[in-house]
C-alpha cells in the first residue's frame, strides 16, 4: 500500500480522495504522464506540467511540488492533500476502460500530424470528422488524447474549430479541453472561441456565476470583420444570451441591432465555403433560444435571398438538416403551422451532425410532439447534456 493511502486515512479529506488513492503512487504517476503526453524527467517538464494542470483544472500546483512528487528532488516532505486533490481533478476519470489500443491512438496522432495544403480539403475534413466522432464517444479516450489534440496544429483546426462539440459544452472534461486548446494556441481567436462556447454552455446549464465569469472575459476581446463568420456569430450570440439571461432589455435591443448591422459585413463570395450562411445560422439558433422569432425569420429571409446552398461545399451535411429544423421551429412559434409541418416532414433526425445531435433533438422532439400524439419527455436529454434550459420544452 502506498504512503499516500496511509497518510490520507488520517485526514479529514479522506472521503474526497478515497476513489483516487486506491491507485498506487506509480499508477497515479503513469496516469499523469499519459494525460500530459510524455515522461516527467526534469525541472522544465515539471514547469510545463504545472502550467498544463492549471490550463486543465484552473488550479495551481507548483513545479516544486511536482518535482518532489516525481522524485526529481529528494527531501522528506510529503505532498499535501490540497495538491493531491488537484492531481485527482487533473487525472479525473482517466482509469475508465479505454477501447482504443495504443496503436490505434498512434494512428489518430499520425493522421492529425498530416500537413494540409488546402484548408478547404473536404476529404480531409470528412475524415477528421469521423475520427472526432470516435474520440468523443468515449470520455476516457477523449481525456487520453486531449494533451495531444490541444497542441497539434491540425487538430486545433480540424478537431476543435471545425467540430465544436455543442452537446458537451456543459461537461467539465470538454470545458477543460477547450481551455487547454485556447491556452495552447494563444490567439485572440482561440480565446474568443473558448469564451463564447463557455457562455453558451453556462446559459444552457442555467449557471449564472459561470455565465458572468466568461462573459466578462469575452467582453474584453474586440470583434473584427476579419474573423470567420462562425466566430463573429458566436461572439454576438454570447452577448445576446447574456443580456437576455439578465433581463437587460436595453443592451439586448442594442445587440439585436448590432447583429443585423454586422450581418451586412459578412462576405458573399463565390467559393464553395461561402454558400453556407454560418453567421446567420448561428444567430438564428440564438434568436430561437431567446424567443426572438421575428428576428430569426428576418435572417431566414436573408439566407434565401443571398445564399445558394451548395451541398458539395466543405461543410458537413448535418448543418443543412439542423438549419431546416430551426426554420420549422421558428415557423411553428410564429404560427405558420402548415409551413412548419411541411418542413419538419423532410427532416431526418439521424442526419443531424454528431457534434450537436442531442442539442437539436430537443427541438426535433418538441416539434414531433406538436405534429403527432407522441409526448415530449426531455428528462433523458437533460441528464445527458445538463441543458437545464430545455425544462421549458416539457
Amino acid at each position: 500500500m502506498s504512503n499516500i493511502v496511509q497518510k490520507i486515512r488520517h485526514t479529514k479529506q479522506s472521503s474526497d480522495l478515497i476513489n483516487f488513492v486506491v491507485m498506487t503512487t506509480n499508477e497515479i504517476k503513469e496516469s499523469i504522464i499519459t494525460l500530459f503526453g510524455r515522461e516527467i524527467k526534469n525541472s522544465s517538464d515539471c514547469i510545463e506540467l504545472s502550467d498544463h494542470i492549471w490550463q486543465a483544472t484552473g488550479k495551481k500546483i507548483s513545479a516544486t511540488t511536482l518535482k518532489r512528487f516525481f522524485g526529481i528532488i529528494a527531501d522528506r516532505s510529503e505532498i499535501g492533500n490540497t495538491s493531491l486533490l488537484i492531481l485527482k481533478d487533473y487525472v479525473g476519470n482517466y482509469n475508465k476502460v479505454v477501447q482504443l489500443s495504443q496503436n490505434e491512438i498512434q494512428l489518430i496522432k499520425d493522421f492529425y500530424s498530416i500537413e494540409v495544403s488546402d484548408i478547404n480539403d473536404f476529404n480531409y475534413q470528412k475524415a477528421c470528422g469521423n475520427i472526432a466522432k470516435r474520440i468523443i464517444e468515449n470520455e476516457s479516450i477523449f481525456i487520453k488524447m486531449s494533451s495531444f489534440l490541444v497542441k497539434n496544429k491540425s487538430a486545433q483546426i480540424y478537431f476543435f474549430e471545425r467540430f465544436p462539440i455543442i452537446d458537451l459544452v456543459a461537461k467539465e472534461f470538454y470545458q477543460k479541453s477547450l481551455r487547454q486548446y485556447a491556452c495552447s494556441k494563444k490567439t485572440m481567436e482561440s480565446y474568443l472561441f473558448f469564451y463564447s462556447l463557455r457562455v453558451f454552455g453556462a446559459f444552457l446549464e442555467n449557471n449564472k456565476e459561470e455565465l458572468s465569469n466568461y462573459f466578462n472575459k469575452l467582453a474584453k476581446l474586440k470583434r473584427n470583420n476579419n474573423l470567420h463568420p462562425f466566430l463573429q456569430g458566436r461572439y454576438v450570440s454570447a452577448h445576446l444570451l447574456y443580456y437576455y439571461f439578465n433581463k437587460d432589455e436595453k443592451n439586448l435591443n442594442q445587440w439585436k441591432e448590432i447583429a443585423v448591422k454586422n450581418e451586412l459585413t459578412i462576405p458573399r463570395g463565390s467559393a464553395k465555403e461561402a454558400y453556407f450562411p454560418m453567421y446567420q445560422y448561428t444567430l438564428i439558433d440564438t434568436f430561437n433560444l431567446i424567443g426572438e422569432y421575428n428576428m430569426s425569420y428576418q435572417f431566414f429571409r436573408i439566407c434565401e435571398l443571398d445564399y445558394k446552398f451548395n451541398y458539395s461545399s466543405p461543410i458537413e451535411y448535418g448543418y443543412y438538416e439542423s438549419f431546416y429544423l430551426m426554420k420549422s421551429y421558428c415557423y411553428y412559434q410564429l404560427g405558420y403551422l402548415n409551413e412548419s409541418k411541411r418542413i419538419f416532414k423532410k427532416i431526418t433526425a439521424s442526419n443531424l451532425l454528431f457534434i450537436h445531435k442531442r442539442y437539436y433533438m430537443f427541438f426535433y422532439n418538441f416539434l414531433k410532439s406538436k405534429f403527432s400524439k407522441e409526448k415530449n419527455n426531455v428528462n433523458t436529454l437533460i441528464k445527458e447534456t445538463k441543458f437545464i434550459y430545455f425544462n421549458s420544452f416539457r
